[in-house]
């Protein structure tokens, strides 16, 4: 009896040791330094509100309502757990286009830049004007 509950104690120890590993060798998100911060339209109405993100070097965020909403704890979560988890890029001197896929949804996310302090947020509703953003930090 002793060996089994040894056996079991073994067998926890590789699949825990294999799911940290795991998490740590996720890399999602490779966004351009030249859009690496934090981008947000400047809109003096407070009731009219457009998403801002943030860029980081392994990450991509949205920003809404003060609350701030990272891919890459999600995605590495989900894949974790056996989900159904893809990002592609498209990444040039001037735009970065990013897909993700989690589970059953897709979302498309397009960026062209204009300057070093100035994005395009090109919008992904047909008909809908592109958002003009510039970098906060």
């Amino acid at each position: 009896m002793k060996y089994l509950y040894f056996v079991l104690f073994l067998a926890l120890i590789a699949c825990s040791s294999s799911d940290e590993s795991s998490n740590n060798s996720n890399q999602f998100f490779n966004p351009p330094n030249w859009i690496q911060g934090t981008w947000g339209q400047i809109n003096d109405d407070p009731y009219y509100e457009i998403p801002n993100f943030r860029f980081k070097s392994d990450d991509f965020c949205t920003i809404a309502s003060n609350t701030e909403l990272c891919f890459k704890e999600s995605l590495t979560l989900s894949a974790n757990n056996g989900g159904d988890v893809n990002v592609e890029e498209n990444i040039t001197s001037t735009s970065y286009e990013v897909t993700i896929n989690q589970i059953s949804q897709t979302i498309n996310f397009k960026f062209i830049k204009i300057s070093d302090n100035n994005i395009e947020f090109v919008n992904p509703n047909t008909g809908l004007p592109n958002t003009q953003l510039y970098k906060l930090d």
